[in-house]
C-alpha cells in the first residue's frame, strides 16, 4: 500500500513538473552557460495589424495590457499587410555574467526589421532590411543577423517587422560558437550552388553560339 501511495506521489510530481515546465517555455526561454541553439518560434507573442508610426512607449503598454497573442507555430507567418507585426520574445539568464548571444532573422527578402533592446529606462534600435544598405546589418552575413549581449537576469526583447511581401517570423538565437560552425558548414554548399548556376549559363551560351537557336539563350538567362 505504501508503494503505490509513493509511485502516485512521483507521478504526480512529473505531471506537475511537466505542466509548469510548459507554462513556463511559453514565455521566458533560459539560456545556460553551454546554450547551443534555440529556434524561438514557440517563445515569440505578438502583435498584428500596428500602424508604422506606433512607438515603442505604446507598443510595451500593449505588452502589458496582455494584448500580444502568444505564438503556437515554430515558424509564425501572418501573411500580406501594409501594417507592422510587432514580436516579443523573453530571455533568462541566471549566470553572473552576461553571455553573448546572435539572433537571426532568417528571411533574407524582409523589407524593414527593427530590433529594440532595453537599455536602462530606454531601448536601443537596431534597423536593417533589405530595403537598406548591406553595410547597415550589424552582422555581415546573408539573413539578418543582431548580436545580443543577455545580461543576468530576465530580458524582454522587441522586433518591429514591416514589408510588402510575405510577413513571417523564423527566429533563431544562437551561441556564437554554433554559429559560426553553422556558417561554415553551409558557405560551401552556397558557393557550389552558384558554381552550379554559373556552369549551366555558359554552358546554355556556348548552345547559343554554336547553334544560334534563342531558346539556349534564354534558359541560360532565366
Amino acid at each position: 500500500m505504501l508503494k503505490k501511495g509513493i509511485v502516485i506521489l512521483v507521478s504526480f510530481i512529473i505531471f506537475l513538473g511537466a505542466i509548469v515546465t510548459a507554462a513556463f517555455a511559453g514565455d521566458t526561454l533560459f539560456v545556460t552557460d553551454d546554450f547551443d541553439v534555440a529556434n524561438l518560434g514557440l517563445y515569440v507573442q505578438y502583435l498584428r495589424d500596428v500602424p508604422p508610426h506606433s512607438t515603442i512607449n505604446e507598443i510595451i503598454t500593449s505588452y502589458k495590457n496582455n494584448q500580444f497573442k502568444e505564438s503556437t507555430d515554430a515558424s509564425p507567418s501572418f501573411g500580406y499587410s501594409h501594417n507592422c507585426i510587432w514580436v516579443s520574445f523573453t530571455l533568462a539568464h541566471t549566470s553572473k555574467t552576461p553571455v553573448p548571444l546572435l539572433l537571426e532573422y532568417d528571411y533574407p527578402i524582409i523589407d524593414d526589421i527593427t530590433l529594440f533592446i532595453p537599455d536602462g529606462g530606454y531601448y536601443k534600435e537596431i534597423q536593417t532590411g533589405d530595403h537598406f544598405p548591406f553595410s547597415s546589418r550589424p552582422f555581415p552575413y546573408r539573413s539578418f543577423v543582431f548580436p545580443i549581449e543577455q545580461k543576468p537576469g530576465t530580458t524582454t526583447y522587441f522586433l518591429r517587422i514591416r514589408s510588402e511581401g510575405s510577413l513571417v517570423v523564423p527566429l533563431k538565437l544562437w551561441s556564437p560558437q554554433s554559429f559560426e560552425h553553422m556558417r561554415n558548414t553551409t558557405l560551401p554548399l552556397i558557393w557550389m550552388h552558384y558554381g552550379l548556376m554559373l556552369a549551366l549559363f555558359f554552358y546554355n551560351l556556348f548552345l547559343f553560339i554554336s547553334t544560334r537557336e534563342k531558346s539556349f539563350l534564354y534558359v541560360g538567362m532565366f
